[in-house]
């Protein structure tokens, strides 16, 4: 009875931990930021489109840049993060569009690749 009770808890802590180390391993933060419908439309922005994120000269300013079809990077737009902006100064952070209403772009930033 003993050994029933104790390896079915050994596999929910097991389970427990697998979910709990996926959750560690995705840090996700998400910006958005107001983009013209006309600069949506010419750059053909969708869900999924890898974005370049570059340091401002302004201080925690981060830029957002995207690549039309011609391999021509367009800033659409920019937000404010000390965190990113630090880790910017180190290393490069994948970022991609998460979704897009209206003039409202969600940028997705994939945090754990950097750090």
């Amino acid at each position: 009875m003993w050994v029933v009770i104790l390896s079915v808890i050994s596999i929910v802590a097991f389970a427990i931990g697998q979910i709990a180390r996926t959750k560690v391993e995705t840090i996700l933060v998400s910006q958005t930021i107001t983009v013209s419908e006309a600069l949506i439309k010419k750059l053909g922005l969708y869900p999924g489109l890898a974005l370049h994120l570059t340091r401002s000269e302004e201080n925690n300013v981060i830029l957002v840049w995207a690549t039309d079809a011609a391999g021509v990077h367009t800033l659409i737009g920019h937000y404010t993060s000390p965190v990113e902006y630090d880790i910017l100064r180190k290393k490069d952070i994948r970022a991609f569009v998460y979704s897009v209403y209206g003039d409202a772009v969600v940028v997705e930033i994939k945090l754990n690749e950097a750090l």
